[in-house]
């Protein structure tokens, strides 16, 4: 029979060839809290933790330039999904065998480096294998499984680092991205119509989001130099959009700089404390099953003339949440230790970020116009790259100067600043 002109891609009837996200974000998921207690167990401190932290997020922003270049290049998204399961496989297992720190936060640069190659094929497969009316609900999917994964790797985690050690959890961790591997040499499939370019990301405000739910660093394409020059000059931007662009700008570089700051020593703060490594993991998973239940109702957040009200209130949540766990460092606190981390955690990584993450990016993207979209959003994603960046190599400074309670509420009055940015962010329509 032939088939008939706009009919669904073949393969796209169904969503067999996802499943090895899965065993790839339950392996390298539980990475980003492993890594810091890792380098704890092996006797280094805040600033070592901070120097991999610091590498991790500076090979990212590198990284989104070089795979997204690579797999325009070569064309072959299989293969570059390959690729990446197998050598992760192998980066894993090294930490297993490493015991030096420099070494192992060399190898999380590595390993930082090759998964993020997955994410360009990945998305785009989304888009070669389904028509673009059913993106949304393949992104959706694609956002189901990664978050799910992620989830059930940290629920292997705080259950085996209750019962064995942090080396029996790499090995589990590297079997499951060798099953990534092996799903995806059998279930996924060159696409039939490859898309040359990636500019379809930016023509719906579903998908948009979706796939940014999906994959938060976020570079549509690359933003040449003359792209940069004419986005800082504001060319063809005039007025009120200008004015929007760099109180976005400003709020985009100050949250991801106080999220980084905060991120970074606090898993080290929780065991500095004296709390066991399985309810680190633990606390970690209860944030991130908020943030996910959260993100699957974003449609509620991002649309409506009350979205700005909300995306205020959930910044100040975040911020306040930081100085609450904060003044948990307090020894009047130490009876509730446990319970108020657990509980402001979820409140700032989970509720405010998801909350404040759909609703800054449905109003960013209501707002960039046709011509200079990709290269603005571009812009957007290389702010939040180096404010992560930042943030990272700051961290470490200063809880050494000042100690954690301090340096979470620097992170948290950054929230406070953002939001009240946020309040006078100029309104456009």
């Amino acid at each position: 029979m032939q088939k008939k002109e706009g009919s669904e891609p073949s393969g796209s009837g169904s969503n067999k060839w996802m499943y090895p996200t899965v065993p790839a974000n339950l392996s390298y998921g539980p990475l980003a809290t492993l890594i810091p207690l890792y380098i704890l167990q092996l006797g280094g401190g805040i600033l070592e933790v901070s120097y991999a932290v610091t590498l991790s997020s500076a090979i990212s922003i590198i990284s989104i330039f070089i795979w997204g270049y690579v797999t325009d290049l070569f064309n072959k998204r299989k293969a570059l999904i390959l690729f990446t399961y197998l050598l992760a496989t192998f980066l894993v297992l090294g930490f297993y065998f490493i015991k030096n720190i420099p070494e192992i936060i060399l190898l999380y640069g590595a390993l930082s480096f090759v998964t993020s190659a997955s994410a360009t094929p990945l998305n785009l497969l989304v888009m070669e294998t389904s028509t673009q009316n059913k993106w949304t609900n393949k992104f959706s999917n694609l956002q189901m499984m990664a978050s799910g994964g992620i989830t059930i790797g940290l629920v292997i985690a705080s259950l085996i680092t209750g019962i064995s050690t942090l080396e029996n959890l790499i090995l589990i961790l590297s079997a499951f991205s060798f099953i990534s591997f092996i799903l995806a040499l059998r279930l996924i499939k060159e696409p039939k119509r490859p898309i040359p370019k990636r500019e379809p990301f930016t023509n719906g405000i579903n998908s948009f989001i979706s796939r940014l739910v999906t994959v938060p660093s976020l570079m549509i394409r690359i933003p040449h130099t003359g792209n940069i020059k004419n986005i800082f000059r504001f060319k063809g931007i005039k007025g009120t959009e200008r004015n929007f662009l760099i109180t976005f700008y400003l709020i985009t570089f100050v949250f991801y700089l106080g999220t980084s700051i905060f991120s970074t020593a606090y898993p080290v703060s929780l065991r500095m404390y004296g709390l066991s490594q399985s309810y680190i993991f633990f606390v970690i998973l209860m944030g991130m099953i908020v943030q996910t239940l959260v993100f699957h109702y974003y449609n509620y957040f991002a649309k409506g003339s009350s979205r700005r009200f909300i995306a205020y209130g959930s910044l100040l949540l975040r911020g306040a949440s930081y100085l609450m766990i904060g003044t948990m460092f307090l020894p009047v606190f130490g009876v509730i230790f446990n319970l108020g981390n657990l509980l402001f955690y979820c409140l700032a990584s989970g509720v405010a970020y998801a909350i404040y993450y759909t609703i800054s990016y449905a109003i960013f993207f209501d707002t960039i116009t046709g011509k200079t979209r990709g290269s603005t959003v571009g812009i957007y994603g290389s702010l939040a790259g180096v404010g992560t960046f930042g943030g990272a190599l700051l961290s470490g400074a200063l809880v050494v100067t000042h100690g954690y309670m301090i340096t979470f509420a620097i992170a948290g009055l950054l929230m406070i600043l953002c939001a009240f940015l946020f309040r006078v962010l100029p309104r456009l329509h």
